[in-house]
């Protein structure tokens, strides 16, 4: 078990967000579990540029084939 020094504004939005999973699930939610559904939907910045070169090059066929 770790500590982690979090600002009141981000204790606030962990907070709305344990309350948001609690909504959702009707179960008692922690904030580990807050903070665990937050990591699951991040997206990782090096998986962006992949996402980026990937639309870039469809975009240069779509284009290439006249088909803006």
């Amino acid at each position: 078990m770790k500590t982690l020094r979090i600002s009141d504004e981000i204790h606030r939005k962990m907070t709305a967000t344990v309350g948001t999973l609690m909504a959702q699930t009707g179960k008692m939610q922690t904030y580990q579990d807050a903070m665990e559904a937050l990591l699951k939907e991040s997206v990782i910045f090096s998986d962006l540029a992949l996402l980026g070169n990937l639309a870039e090059g469809i975009r240069h066929k779509v284009f290439r084939l006249g088909m803006r």
